[in-house]
């Protein structure tokens, strides 16, 4: 009788949520430190060791997120190094230029995995994508980007830094939404790394959320969406169904469109009033060029949509049409073609 065995993704899962439970039960900050290092290199070493057990065909962009972890990791250090020998929060600091690394280093990666799905044109995926994004930049602009450009104790260096925050995530979540909403296989493999990066940016809204109200310090709830991109990510590298996430997508018809997708669609199409809304509520000055912007590109991007959509109908109808009319064995003009030119010419 075979002695049962977990499978390798689930035994890091299992690692990780070991190591999450130490990170919030001892409450010293070079213990938090070590442990953010630990599960961040283990990660990377995951994502190595995945790739190569499962011998995926396109191997880069999953290296390039290992190194992106290994990035984030040595952020985490310097950071609390940096504020252990200052005894107090550096910012800006050179911890700021790794994790705005690990963020490109991520938004590139997941644009590799998307180009391995879908190597040719996917112009309805493309839309999609970029209807989502207006929508959230949208978003972001009233609670992440405004506070930092009106704030006039920042530096010119510190505000620059402050906004290189929300708008690489928003290039994260872009990408993510090219991936998420176009063709192929989505097996665990897929869902376990989309929720990794989903954690990484609900993480870094919630940090700068925090920072601009209350303040953050480590320990904090939301350091659990960092663990977690950390964890899911290797995870997902170790499962076996992520060879089929290198595997090019069969092609199937543009117009089809999950009802979920067109429910986020909906909603990112009504984030230009939902920003005036929420700015005429909260006695904010109304950003009238953003709106109008805003509005100006949802509104192209849906006509884009309806055009390609349009033009898939009337050509299916042409192909419908021509099947009706032509004998399917010979290709030539069958008898309802013949009676109607016939009726045609006598008219």
């Amino acid at each position: 009788m075979g002695r049962w065995r977990w499978p390798a993704w689930q035994v890091y899962l299992a690692f990780c949520a070991v190591i999450v439970v130490i990170y919030y039960a001892v409450p010293v900050d070079q213990v938090k430190t070590v442990l953010v290092g630990t599960i961040g290199m283990s990660a990377a070493v995951a994502i190595v060791v995945g790739v190569r057990r499962n011998r995926l065909l396109v191997r880069w962009p999953w290296y390039l997120m290992a190194a992106a972890r290994v990035c984030f990791a040595l952020a985490e250090i310097v950071y609390w190094i940096q504020t252990f020998a200052a005894g107090g929060d550096v910012f800006p600091s050179y911890a700021d230029v790794l994790y705005i690394g690990f963020a490109v280093m991520m938004a590139i990666a997941v644009v590799g995995l998307v180009r391995a799905r879908r190597p040719g044109k996917d112009l309805p995926g493309l839309l999609h994508a970029l209807v989502l994004s207006t929508g959230a930049a949208m978003l972001s602009w009233v609670f992440l980007i405004v506070p930092y450009v009106r704030d006039d104790t920042l530096t010119p260096l510190a505000r620059a830094v402050s906004l290189a925050y929300p708008v690489s995530d928003l290039l994260v979540l872009a990408v993510l939404a090219r991936l998420v909403t176009g063709r192929g296989d989505k097996p665990p493999a897929f869902h376990l790394n989309v929720a990794s990066v989903l954690a990484m940016l609900v993480a870094d809204i919630g940090y700068a959320l925090l920072e601009l109200t209350i303040g953050y310090h480590a320990g904090n709830i939301v350091d659990l969406g960092w663990l977690a991109m950390l964890a899911l990510g290797g995870a997902a590298a170790l499962h076996p169904s992520v060879t089929t996430l290198s595997r090019k997508s069969p092609p199937t018809a543009e117009g089809e469109a999950p009802r979920g997708r067109a429910a986020a669609l909906a909603v990112a199409g009504l984030m230009a009033p939902a920003v005036l809304a929420i700015e005429w509520l909260r006695g904010m000055p109304i950003d009238v060029p953003v709106i109008v912007l805003g509005c100006a590109v949802l509104f192209l991007l849906v006509i884009a949509r309806l055009d390609g959509l349009v033009r898939l109908t009337s050509k299916a109808l042409r192909a419908v049409e021509e099947q009706a009319t032509t004998d399917q064995l010979t290709g030539l003009a069958n008898r309802r073609r013949f009676h109607d030119r016939w009726a045609s010419a006598l008219g």
